[in-house]
């Protein structure tokens, strides 16, 4: 779409001294002809700035593309993580949570090793951190214990690999229970609450997800990591609490589907 015209004086059209510098004696047919082509120069001086914003967005993406950033859609973000084990370095300097098949993140980046390192020499949109997902590797999606194996693999030739890691989005979910059960299975793990399956009771959670958006609704690719402002990573506790309530805000952290 074009963005808006700039606006033009009134005295521009309707005033014959502003329009045409004569100042006397110009006619209603004169002052049009001249309108139009102030319009027509503001016409092309639009197309110029749209061609150069188009430009200017290619030269934005390259310059994501090469800093390792990939956009996915919704509102997830990935990003790719080049790791160099040419050097023998023992350490790989972090711990995985790959209990679930399906969802394979960070649970903890260590002070040293070889993704500390990486940390270190990138901004921080492309840093490893906790919770960022791994769904890639060299290319590859596989479960979990899978993924991990590879990385383990590559270290262990001294091969680099190109990791792509994603990004959880924080949802901030009211559930109104009205003395209903929660229509989801759970599980307390040690920093979070696992969501297992969403059950088709028409319960508090099936109210929430009608009214999100796809990318915000409560799924098996979420984690359950605060209530009510409270017991932040005790899973739980957290557990405990939601069963104990008739309403709770939830602090959950969400992933893709895919």
């Amino acid at each position: 779409s074009r963005p808006p015209l700039p606006s033009l004086k009134p005295s521009a059209m309707w005033c014959c001294s502003e329009a045409c510098g004569s100042g006397q004696g110009q006619s209603i047919e004169d002052v049009t002809a001249t309108s139009k082509v102030r319009l027509q120069a503001a016409l092309k001086d639009q197309d110029s700035t749209l061609e150069i914003l188009e430009e200017l967005e290619k030269v934005q993406a390259k310059a994501a593309q090469e800093a390792g950033f990939e956009e996915v859609e919704g509102q997830f973000r990935t990003y790719k993580v080049t790791l160099d084990f040419s050097s023998g370095s023992p350490k790989l300097g972090v711990t995985m949570d790959k209990a679930d098949p399906d969802l394979c993140f960070v649970k903890q980046v260590d002070s040293e090793g070889i993704i500390a390192a990486w940390n270190k020499k990138n901004p921080s949109d492309s840093q490893v951190k906790a919770w960022d997902r791994l769904i890639r590797v060299n290319g590859q999606c596989a479960p979990s214990k899978v993924l991990v194996e590879h990385i383990q693999q590559a270290q262990a030739k001294q091969s680099d690999v190109e990791a792509i890691f994603q990004c959880p989005i924080e949802l901030s979910v009211e559930l109104v229970k009205k003395g209903r059960p929660l229509d989801m299975r759970l599980m307390a793990k040690e920093r979070y609450v696992a969501v297992n399956e969403i059950l088709a009771d028409g319960g508090p959670v099936s109210e929430y997800n009608e009214s999100a958006s796809p990318e915000r609704q409560l799924t098996t690719k979420c984690r359950i990591v605060a209530v009510d402002g409270q017991f932040e990573n005790q899973g739980q506790k957290i557990l405990d609490e939601m069963m104990s309530k008739d309403s709770c805000q939830l602090k959950v952290l969400a992933w893709s589907s895919d």
